[in-house]
């Protein structure tokens, strides 16, 4: 018997479609289903509870969809509203439950592409009073608990990366098959064909989603305090979830800064030995005191204050890591530079010098996972001299506090 699986929609890191994906795939296709990516969003059916889904980190927010998801490129954000307003909440009795007893508050926002929008008040007002009435919340604009979304986002370009750093768009061509089926069926293009999705139209017109959409996360879980520097907790999974994690791991940040990275591995996947490094004694200090518990019981997370290029073998040993996961140095914090002389020249780091002491450390097979902000070129310049020792094998090309960044998977040889 086939379970029931509801309509959902997630937001992750822009650009971070590919890892995404890579792990989506990897669920059970019994309880999982991809429907489709989008600009920073993927869109599923799943039978998953709302606890099991927030395990997923790598994801930012979630939204259960209310009324289908529409495929209409012609179609503005009136039509959109009408359909709400004319057709109600059509699972609302499966919202409900996900909502549990509590009448919670809601307000609702209008976002384009991922940026919130005004939009007339009238519409507004209509859409409110469907949302009371359909699932019995209470309308609170200034501290709502919850968030109805009506959303308008592009279908996303995938560019798949060689060892060139050079792109192809990918092809949609299941689409496209499906389109053609549904043309030919109907004896040509006449008006739209209702799917249990939405509205399938000439592949022209396959770019834009309209999606009406409760959020499940609620305001509180979003603004959660970072240092400045500090990576995001989906940052730093999407890092770790590249790195393929293993319980045999002998993790390294030669960079860990307050130990977003290091944080996130120790406490999510199992693994044989952490260590961090950082040229900061408050930094070192600080992830201590937040680990101080698995420091004390397991005995195996080694934190080093000191400059990582000065660190002898004695301390970490040629061959002796699995996994360097890292986010090297970038920026500056309040004026002053977080580089120390050493490796460093005008604010950026010696790459060259990185990947020679990554070289030396890392054993055969292991994995480097690297976050790279800034000048992406100099480091791929950098990589190439260090062809016959270190292979590319991806790149995933995101935004870090809306810089251009790339992940660097990059397998020992």
């Amino acid at each position: 018997m086939t379970n029931k699986m509801d309509l959902y929609c997630a937001t992750f890191v822009s650009g971070g479609q590919q890892i995404i994906e890579r792990q989506l795939k990897k669920k059970p296709k019994d309880r999982f289903k991809i429907v489709e990516v989008l600009d920073g969003m993927v869109v599923f059916e799943t039978d998953y509870t709302p606890h099991e889904l927030r395990q997923m980190r790598f994801l930012t927010n979630i939204f259960v969809i209310l009324n289908g998801l529409y495929f209409r490129e012609d179609m503005s954000f009136e039509n959109l509203f009408k359909r709400f307003i004319n057709d109600g909440v059509h699972n609302k009795a499966h919202v409900k439950t996900l909502l549990g007893k509590h009448r919670e508050t809601f307000k609702i926002v209008v976002s384009e592409n991922n940026q919130t929008i005004g939009f007339d008040r009238v519409y507004l007002q209509k859409a409110e009073t469907v949302v009371e009435k359909d699932l019995g919340m209470k309308l609170s604009v200034r501290e709502p608990q919850r968030e109805l979304w009506f959303m308008r986002r592009n279908k996303i370009r995938v560019e798949k990366s060689d060892n060139t750093g050079a792109g192809a768009e990918e092809v949609d061509e299941e689409w496209n098959a499906a389109v053609a089926k549904a043309m030919a069926d109907k004896g040509g293009p006449k008006e739209p064909e209702q799917t249990a999705m939405g509205e399938i139209l000439e592949p022209g017109n396959k770019n834009i989603r309209l999606i009406c959409a409760l959020r499940l996360t609620q305001l509180s879980e979003d603004k959660k305090f970072h240092r400045a520097g500090e990576l995001s907790p989906e940052i730093a999974e999407l890092l770790i979830l590249e790195s393929n994690p293993t319980p045999k791991d002998i993790i390294l940040d030669p960079f860990c800064g307050y130990g977003g990275i290091l944080k996130e591995r120790v406490h999510f996947n199992a693994y044989r030995k952490a260590i961090g490094v950082d040229s900061h004694e408050r930094a070192i200090e600080g992830i201590h005191k937040e680990l101080n518990r698995q420091i004390n019981t397991r005995k195996n997370i080694q934190l080093i204050f000191g400059d990582f290029f000065d660190q002898d073998e004695k301390v970490i040993p040629k061959s002796s890591i699995t996994k360097i996961i890292t986010d090297p140095p970038w920026t500056s914090f309040r004026g002053k530079s977080v580089f120390k002389d050493h490796a460093f020249e005008n604010n950026q780091i010696d790459y060259s010098e990185m990947l020679k002491k990554f070289e030396f450390v890392l054993m055969k097979g292991g994995k480097a996972v690297i976050l790279i902000v800034g000048d992406k070129e100099e480091f791929e310049n950098n990589l190439f001299n260090f062809q016959k020792t270190m292979k590319l094998d991806r790149v995933s090309h995101i935004l870090v506090s809306g810089k251009k960044a790339g992940i660097y998977t990059i397998s020992r040889l």
